[in-house]
């Protein structure tokens, strides 16, 4: 399963973010997440996995 999840980049303190970043590491165990982050914010890792622009993202390429 490809899952797209669109969150606040890893240097933004956010109580969204820090949610994110608990279960991610397990999630990604099983699915295949892809991580975007609103423009200019991309390039840093979250849970190991690259960070793409919001821009990137195209749905159809996605289950969820």
């Amino acid at each position: 399963m490809k899952v797209a999840l669109v969150t606040t980049p890893p240097a933004v303190r956010s109580g969204i973010g820090d949610y994110t970043r608990h279960w991610l590491a397990e999630f990604q165990q099983l699915a295949e997440v892809s991580v975007f982050v609103e423009p200019g914010k991309q390039g840093q890792s979250l849970c190991g996995l690259p960070t793409r622009s919001v821009e990137e993202l195209v749905p159809r390429e996605f289950d969820h």
